[in-house]
């Protein structure tokens, strides 16, 4: 088809369509289906051309397809296509439907982020809302208004939604903005559906992901000039609102984009030749044909093919720092990457060459698709590093580092160096707890209502952007001051959904999003105003406390 129809539903409009996109008008004929063409709501037009048969439905559905060899097969394709339209037209009774999918319709019309915002919360369980939060992505993808009939007619094209949401189908919170996004096992760091439009690239373009052929494969294309992007075609990196993301084929075709998050860190007492894990680090030296310690373990309990392998890839051995896989011959592990370890009794004492051994051997990790990495201590055996320093680096590093990578071990023998990885793994933890955000969303809606200036003050960055439902840029000042001189003056705010979301973060202070919908009454100088807000906030810890740096409100209809 040259272009899509956009005419008029009538039998004069679709014979019209047919004749101005025709090859040769001559083979334009009308299908005649009376029961089809009379129902005024699910009913329609077709006619075939070109050896091909379209239809038209009143209800807006179109369809194209090669044109059947007989008049019985044209009528039966025509049939087919009214059934499925009376189907996705039916009535469908709100006490009809699960309390999941009511719940999500709630949530739809409340503009609720997730059903676990609502107010009061209808579900009771942690399960029921991951289904409820399944049927909200699905009545956002469809729904044409925030609207009850506008869920509902959604609702009657999606059978899953008639019923309580299967164990299989749920939703997990969005690990960059904390939204509902469609999850399964294996993808359970995907992204939802607004940050999955939201892809840069290295070059601080925006790009998208497509399979490359009907046989799959991927690549990432500009589409402002629909010029590929190489790089991200090649290695799938991405940035989504600043975070780091990787963009790639799905497993059944499709694309998906997850968020790369430090990798988890489980700390083991035990044998790292015996961890069953799909690759384990080695703490070679740069000659990279065996030693003592670890290397020399390793060595042993993987047998000969490790040395070999280490010969054939690494001939002139392997700088300090670096990484590089082999195989792992008898070890229960599929790899080995091999990493050079600075020497400190030696005098190589820089943290960073420490460091890159950690970094280097994720990224060989990633490159060979490991999922469960094992590390030893690096350098704090046979080449003195000091325990904790080394236990602190090894910690550091790990849990700063965006990987694909789900789990690594730090894998230790004695009970010091066990101790040593505790302590650095406490410390990093007492470090990344922040302030309750839940605490100040609420603080913060208690000073709205109040006219607290002097909370709003500290809740508020002095760098705040605040964008009004009319558009309009605020800052901080101009906030304050609207809140004292009373031209701001909420006279009730009940809240209908609210919620909060802590964001990842590999560095810096701890940021997060809130979204909070309620009924409001304000005192404005033309009187008494009524409606529904919602508002989205960015949050940053600063001084210890959290700030909103961002905001904006919009009316809800």
């Amino acid at each position: 088809m040259a272009t899509r129809f956009t005419g008029d539903v009538t039998r004069a409009g679709v014979l019209a369509y047919a004749l101005a996109t025709a090859e040769d008008p001559t083979t334009v004929h009308d299908v005649i289906h009376e029961a089809f063409n009379a129902d005024a709501t699910s009913g329609g037009f077709a006619v075939h051309y070109d050896a091909t048969l379209f239809i038209a439905g009143l209800s807006g559905g179109q369809s194209w397809a090669i044109d059947p060899v007989d008049a019985q097969g044209r009528t039966d394709a025509v049939e087919s296509f009214w059934r499925v339209a009376q189907r996705h037209n039916r009535r469908i009774a709100l006490d009809d439907l699960p309390e999941q999918t009511r719940a999500a319709i709630d949530a739809l019309i409340a503009g609720a982020r997730s059903v676990s915002d609502l107010r009061p919360q209808p579900l009771a369980s942690d399960e029921e809302r991951a289904g409820a939060d399944y049927a909200l992505v699905l009545l956002r993808r469809g729904a044409r208004a925030a609207t009850e009939a506008a869920a509902l007619r959604v609702i009657a094209r999606q059978d899953i939604l008639l019923a309580p949401i299967p164990a299989h189908s749920f939703a997990h919170p969005c690990p960059l903005c904390g939204g509902p996004a469609l999850g399964s096992p294996r993808y359970d760091r995907g992204v939802c559906d607004d940050c999955y439009d939201k892809p840069m690239c290295h070059h601080g373009r925006r790009v998208k992901g497509y399979n490359a052929n009907l046989m799959g494969g991927f690549e990432a294309v500009h589409p402002d000039d629909r010029s590929v992007c190489d790089l991200t075609t090649t290695t799938g990196r991405i940035t989504i609102d600043g975070f780091p993301a990787q963009i790639a084929e799905a497993h059944f075709g499709g694309v998906v984009i997850s968020a790369l998050l430090p990798p988890t860190i489980t700390l083991v007492k035990g044998d790292i030749t015996r961890d069953i894990a799909h690759a384990v680090v080695n703490p070679a030296n740069e000659r990279m044909r065996g030693g003592g310690g670890v290397d020399g373990a390793i060595h042993r309990a993987g047998g000969p093919a490790i040395l070999a392998d280490c010969i054939e890839k690494f001939p002139n051995g392997l700088a300090t720092g670096d990484a590089g896989a082999t195989t792992a011959g008898d070890l229960p592990a599929r790899l080995v990457i091999h990493t050079v370890g600075p020497n400190y009794g030696a005098g190589q004492r820089d943290p960073a060459l420490l460091a890159s051994c950690y970094r280097r051997s994720l990224e060989v990790a990633e490159q060979n698709w490991v999922g469960l990495l094992a590390f030893p201590l690096i350098s704090a055996g046979i080449y003195r590093w000091p325990l904790q320093d080394a236990a602190d680096i090894a910690v550091d590093t790990i849990a700063s580092t965006p990987s694909p990578i789900r789990e690594v071990r730090i894998v230790v023998r004695d009970g010091d160096a066990y101790e040593a990885v505790e302590r650095s793994l406490a410390r990093r933890e007492a470090a990344a707890e922040p302030p309750s955000l839940p605490d100040a969303e609420a603080s913060l809606l208690a000073a709205q209502l109040a006219s607290d200036v002097a909370a709003l003050d500290a809740l508020i960055a002095d760098d705040l952007v605040f964008t009004g439902p009319d558009g309009a840029t605020l800052g901080k000042q101009d906030d304050l001051t609207a809140h004292r001189t009373g031209a701001t003056r909420f006279l009730s705010l009940d809240v209908l959904a609210t919620g909060t979301h802590v964001l990842p973060t590999v560095t810096g202070p701890a940021r997060g999003t809130s979204c909070t919908t309620a009924e409001v009454a304000l005192a404005t100088e033309g009187g008494p105003l009524e409606l529904r807000l919602r508002w989205d906030r960015d949050w940053r810890v600063i001084d210890g406390r959290w700030q909103i740096v961002k905001a904006s409100a919009a009316v809800v209809n």
